[in-house]
Parts: C-alpha cells; sequence; structure tokens
C-alpha cells in the first residue's frame, strides 16, 4: 500500500512540474489608448472611408468638367485673302470755285480675318442645366455614403474597444485565481510530504490548479486574438506611447 501511495505521489508530482515548473509570467491589465484616439485613427487608415473620399472627388471633378461643357461649342475662325482692290481717291481743290475731283486707283493687298463664334444650340442650354443638377445630387450622394460609412466604423470600433477591454479584465482575472491556486498547491505540496494532507485531497486540488492554468492561457488567447483585431482596425500600434 505504501508502494502505491509513493507511486501514485511520484506520479502526480512529476505530471505537475511538467504543467507548473516553468510557470506563466504575470498578467497585468493592458492601459489601451483612449477611444477617441482608436476611432479618429480608424477612420483616418480605413480603405473604404478613403474610398468613399476619392468617389466625392472624382464627382467634383465631373461637376467642374460639366460647367466647362460650353467650351465644345466655342469656335474660333480665321482667313486670309490676297488680290487686286480697287480704291477710289476722293481730292478736294480750292480755287476761286470749290472743285471736288475723284480718281481710281488699284493695289495688290493681303487681307486677314479672326473671330470667336459660339454655337450653343438650345438642347444643350437645357441638357447641361440638368446634367449639372444631376452631377449636384451625385456629389450630395457620395457625401452621405461617406458620413455612412464614417458612422458604421465608429460602431464597430466601440463594440471592438469594449470588448476588448472587458477580455482584458477577464484574462487579469484568471491569472489571479490561478495564482492563487498555485499558491495553496505550493503549500499542499509541503503538506502532503509532512502528512498533513491526504493524497486524494492534494489530486483534487492540482486537477483545480490545472483548469485555473488552462482557463487562464484560454482568456489570454482571446484578449490577444481582439487585441490584435483592434489594432488591425485601428491601423496603428496600441503601446501605452500612444495613450
Amino acid at each position: 500500500m505504501r508502494f502505491f501511495f509513493v507511486v501514485n505521489l511520484c506520479l502526480i508530482l512529476s505530471l505537475n512540474n511538467v504543467m507548473y515548473g516553468q510557470g506563466i509570467e504575470d498578467s497585468t491589465v493592458v492601459q489601451l489608448p483612449s477611444l477617441e484616439f482608436v476611432i479618429s485613427n480608424a477612420i483616418e487608415n480605413s480603405a473604404l472611408v478613403k474610398d468613399k473620399l476619392t468617389q466625392t472627388d472624382i464627382k467634383h471633378e465631373e461637376l467642374d468638367l460639366e460647367r466647362g461643357s460650353w467650351a465644345k461649342y466655342l469656335f474660333v475662325e480665321g482667313a486670309a485673302n490676297y488680290g487686286k482692290y480697287d480704291r477710289i481717291v476722293m481730292q478736294e481743290n480750292r480755287t476761286d470755285v470749290v472743285l471736288n475731283s475723284g480718281s481710281l486707283s488699284s493695289s495688290e493687298q493681303t487681307t486677314y480675318y479672326s473671330g470667336v463664334s459660339l454655337k450653343l444650340p438650345l438642347s444643350a442650354i437645357t441638357g447641361r442645366s440638368k446634367e449639372v443638377s444631376k452631377k449636384k445630387l451625385e456629389i450630395q450622394k457620395s457625401i452621405y455614403e461617406k458620413d455612412e460609412a464614417i458612422q458604421q466604423l465608429k460602431y464597430f470600433i466601440i463594440d471592438l474597444y469594449y470588448e476588448t477591454q472587458f477580455l482584458n479584465e477577464s484574462m487579469h482575472n484568471h491569472f489571479e485565481i490561478y495564482q492563487t491556486l498555485e499558491i495553496s498547491y505550493e503549500k499542499a505540496k509541503k503538506d502532503l510530504f509532512s502528512g498533513k494532507t491526504d493524497i486524494n485531497d492534494f489530486a483534487i486540488l492540482s486537477s483545480t490548479v490545472g483548469k485555473a492554468r488552462n482557463d487562464y492561457l484560454k482568456a489570454k488567447n482571446n484578449f490577444l486574438a481582439q487585441y490584435l483585431k483592434l489594432e488591425k482596425a485601428t491601423g496603428v500600434s496600441l503601446s501605452n506611447k500612444h495613450k
């Protein structure tokens, strides 16, 4: 009987040394940056919001082009002619009697003509007005879509932010439970050798410590996964230097 007791004791202790021998590093509550910081950076780095802003800029460019579309009806005309032209030269001679006389002369000359004309059909006037109004409505629509994208992103970040905080606190609580049980386990191990603790009670405590350790590691993994999601959504590091 004594032999089996020693074997069981050695087996329990060896397993516990494998499970807990390395220990777990201390875990404190991570101090996240302010919610305002997280939201502002998430908006600034959001690919969806950037796309909506680009679409708005494109609509503004289209409106400017439409406003200047009348220029396609503007024509510059010019001509040059060379030929022989006749001129009548009037002369006034004064003597005792006033006489007017004229003479005909001719010369070779080059003449130039240039001008600007606007050939704007009536349909273009009414159609352009409607097209400008349409472009303005498209700009307003793109602004609404951008604002909606920002609003939805805010909702998402707020949920993610507080869920990350909750998981951080949960991880810390599980660590404290595990740490407390581990202290009890070390005391029970000494009591076992001195005969103050029954091996069955020690085995139960050992199992409880193992479960607490696994619960802590699971809570830690959940927190780290959520923390990385928040960091990716924000687009910047969430270390304490950004507080």
